[in-house]
């Protein structure tokens, strides 16, 4: 807001960026950049009287608003699996009746209808509506079960991921935990934004120091 204070005639623009994977767990899928129209932060510091607490509240609101429309997004947190097992189950579907291309973008679209479509029913219909789904899914050999996620098969495949990972993680803890809490004692005592500058450089050559430190003692 400096630069619009001291140069009234120019604007900063916001541009609210949305991002959708074509898979969320796996890498080598494709991914779509979906970007909204420029934000003006101008608009807003005039609006609220040049009060830049208030116009950092209205921009964080409205660039929340635009970057929604930009991603899918669910927010009904208490039907959220089911949300979005039955939005990507049913996008190909939807997609043949209204005779889109099986584009990211156009996925992303249809999945985020279902969603809100399906977030707009009381929540009695909308588990009748979750078990219809079921049945439909179970006729034509669908092997999802959406009202109980197999929490225990992800919890036990965690489990093993950490237990397996566990001696990678104490390798990194002992290559650099002594480093990382200095720089963290560095915020404390002296935070200012050339701090970055300074622990960047603290970390070049404390890094090889105790690196060698720790060859010559193990």
């Amino acid at each position: 807001f400096s630069t619009l204070k001291n140069n009234p005639q120019e604007d900063v623009f916001m541009l609210p960026i949305g991002l959708e994977y074509g898979h969320y767990d796996k890498f080598g899928y494709p991914l779509l950049i979906n970007i909204g129209q420029p934000i003006s932060t101008k608009k807003y510091y005039y609006e609220n009287n040049q009060d830049v607490p208030l116009a950092i509240n209205a921009i964080r609101d409205i660039a929340y608003e635009e970057v929604k429309k930009l991603m899918f997004n669910i927010q009904d947190l208490n039907h959220y699996q089911d949300l979005y097992i039955v939005s990507h189950i049913c996008q190909n579907m939807e997609m043949q009746k209204n005779n889109l291309e099986p584009t990211l973008f156009n996925q992303m679209k249809i999945r985020q209808a279902i969603v809100d479509k399906l977030s707009m029913i009381e929540d009695e219909n909308f588990w009748q509506l979750i078990s219809q789904y079921n049945q439909y899914f179970k006729r034509n050999n669908i092997d999802v079960l959406l009202l109980s996620m197999a929490e225990s098969e992800s919890k036990l495949k965690n489990s093993l991921i950490c237990l397996l990972s566990l001696p990678f993680f104490l390798s990194g803890v002992i290559g650099n935990g002594l480093i990382w809490l200095i720089l963290k004692w560095l915020d404390k005592i002296s935070p200012t934004g050339f701090n970055a500058t300074i622990k960047y450089a603290m970390y070049l050559v404390l890094s090889p120091l105790y690196h060698i430190i720790l060859a010559l003692v193990f």
